[in-house]
């Protein structure tokens, strides 16, 4: 994880964009900011991006979020919404040959400028997470008895109100069978998330689409990110950028890493417990909370902000998780 790669860009629904940070480009503004996922329950997940001093030729399509045009029908000028998007990507020179991922798009809700002083001008983006864009998508179907629960879910997606959601069922849910007929009527996510509780698995939106995550897992289904290792001496060595150490209070366990496209919210990661730090005085640990050691060191994410910066500041991301198999009801 050597040598950031960071990329911002803002785009319009007609595909016209600029960019603030462009990785092919010597020159760059300055920008910072962060990247919050909450449970789903909290609100969908949302930037705050700072830009420093930007050109008035960048910024005017920023803070254009509305435009004028002509009623066809009156002849009149109408004004309508002209949303604005914004795409982040990171990644590394010394990984996936040089290529970012995508770690956030979003609406762009709010924009404005303030003078820091007379040679500094900060502008601050407040964007949204498209997922509300999925949220928002409605579907009816019915199922007879018998159906697997995978050709349910493909359904529910293909009779969604709402076309266009990327994602990737998991063959082992070709192994499960309704055992009596079925009818679905509404929100699409939360018919999926219904059917797949039955039989303990749930979903996940991320900007690179739709994630099936186990609610309890085996070392078959997943793809654990390892975030540290044993030296013959004993020592813990980070892994996928481990920053520090572990440690675990009331809420869950906590740790940090450089920014990692791969850890998502609700993924899970492994963990040494050896080298977690407890800091869970007269706390009588409970599986229901999620604040306890999981003997595998596996742990779910159900809260992560990430930090990025253009320049020389800090980008890193900071994790809430708790023990694999936790009811879901702790982080919704």
């Amino acid at each position: 994880m050597f040598g950031r790669i960071l990329s911002i860009e803002v785009f319009d629904r007609y595909g016209d964009s600029v960019f603030l940070v462009d990785p092919e480009q010597e020159t760059k503004l300055q920008c910072s900011g962060t990247i919050e996922y909450l449970p789903s329950s909290s609100g969908s997940p949302r930037a705050t991006i700072q830009v420093y001093n930007i050109p008035a030729t960048i910024a005017a399509p920023i803070f254009a979020l509305k435009k004028t045009m002509v009623d066809e029908s009156t002849g009149e000028s109408v004004l309508v919404d002209d949303p604005k998007f914004i795409r982040i990507s990171f990644g590394y020179q010394d990984e996936n040959e040089g290529k970012t991922s995508v770690i956030f798009v979003g609406t762009i809700a709010r924009a404005f400028t303030t003078r820091q002083d007379a040679m500094t001008t900060i502008t601050k983006i407040y964007a949204y997470q498209i997922q509300n864009f999925f949220t928002s998508a409605v579907s009816t179907a019915q199922f007879d008895a018998g159906t697997s629960v995978y050709d349910v879910v493909e359904g529910l997606f293909e009779n969604s109100t709402v076309q266009g959601m990327d994602y990737q069922i998991p063959e082992a849910l070709k192994e499960h069978y309704i055992d009596s007929p079925i009818s679905f009527y509404g929100k699409t996510l939360d018919c999926v998330n219904s059917i797949l509780s039955k039989v303990e698995y749930m979903i996940s939106t991320t900007p690179m689409g739709i994630v099936f995550v186990p609610m309890r897992p085996t070392s078959a289904d997943l793809d654990v990110v390892i975030l540290g290792e044993y030296t013959e001496d004993g020592k813990v060595v980070a892994r996928s950028g481990l920053i520090g150490y572990p440690c675990i209070d009331t809420e869950g366990m906590r740790f940090e890493t450089l920014i990692n496209p791969k850890i998502v919210l609700y993924s899970y990661v492994w963990l040494p417990n050896s080298a977690i730090i407890d800091n869970r005085d007269g706390f009588v640990p409970s599986n229901q909370f999620g604040a306890s050691y999981d003997p595998a060191g596996l742990y779910r994410v159900v809260k992560m902000t990430t930090q990025f910066d253009s320049h020389v500041g800090a980008c890193k991301t900071s994790y809430v998780a708790v023990m694999a198999g936790t009811s879901s009801a702790y982080y919704k």
